[in-house]
């Protein structure tokens, strides 16, 4: 079994700054190729030496539609009226990311949002400008005042203006609301909470507050680059995610077994998945 250190994976030692600084040279190029699925397990070879009592892949959290790339537990036991019984030591959640498309929105810090979104909307002012110069046809006439031009951007056949709006619309959300990893960390599931990308593809300093950052290498082998806060969450919240990577599992378990329902409720059987050769 390993020792209270290495099922915490190390999280409260502290990295000497010369390792640190071996860790974060940017090797981004040399990783450009890795997928999520590749990072994903990637991550889970690194749990499997902490040992965890249970791990999952796209575990639902307290949060509606957001899914953790993955989530793991350690357990301990506890004796009550003469009894052992287990209880969840220690939770994490590890985020995926393989593109920096929409990282600053769901990952980075708050501060930086309002910046980000300054810029989008001076982009979306300079593709207006483009329309206008291009899609006289989206001019309106109809209009209750005739020295004003208005136009219909919305039917716009610009795909970049779309891109740009729904970037616009996420920022306002997430300045609103909180970020995606905000709220995660508010739902309090999770002891730690890490973000894996690529070697180089983000720095330490741009992820949200209390997160770590790991970095998966081209060979699959993953740096611990930044250490996450540790919260000590309820107990309770800790059994949610521990029953919502039961439930993430079981899927996958039916699956590898050549189980599935259909419709109507009748279970079928179904080819077994071949392993693939090495």
């Amino acid at each position: 079994m390993k020792n209270e250190s290495q099922l915490t994976f190390e999280f409260e030692k502290s990295l000497d700054k010369s390792s640190l600084k071996s860790q974060t040279v940017s090797n981004h190029k040399d990783t450009e190729g890795l997928q999520e699925r590749d990072i994903r397990r990637a991550v889970m070879a690194w749990l499997y030496k902490f040992t965890p009592y249970s791990v999952g892949v796209m575990v639902p959290t307290r949060i509606s539609k957001y899914r953790a790339g993955v989530a793991a537990s350690w357990s301990k036991t506890a004796s009550k009226k003469g009894r052992k019984t287990l209880y969840p030591h220690k939770t994490a959640i590890i985020e995926i990311r393989s593109a920096k498309d929409s990282f600053a929105a769901e990952c980075g810090k708050k501060n930086g949002l309002n910046y980000l979104l300054a810029i989008e909307k001076d982009r979306k002012a300079q593709l207006e400008t483009y329309i206008r110069e291009n899609e006289s046809d989206l001019k309106l006439t109809d209009t209750l005042f005739s020295d004003i031009e208005a136009w219909d951007y919305s039917k716009s056949e610009n795909k970049n203006y779309s891109k740009c709006c729904k970037r616009i619309e996420e920022l306002e959300r997430n300045i609103n609301n909180g970020s995606r990893f905000e709220r995660i960390r508010q739902a309090l599931l999770a002891d730690y909470l890490y973000l894996a990308v690529p070697n180089g593809l983000v720095e330490k300093e741009e992820i949200a507050d209390g997160w770590g950052l790991l970095y998966v290498n081209k060979d699959m082998s993953v740096d611990l680059v930044a250490e996450p806060e540790t919260w000590n969450c309820p107990i309770e919240n800790k059994m949610h995610l521990v029953q919502n990577i039961a439930k993430a599992s079981t899927g996958t378990l039916y699956t590898a077994n050549g189980i599935s329902l259909s419709k109507n409720g009748i279970t079928k059987f179904t080819r077994i998945p071949r392993k693939r050769r090495s």
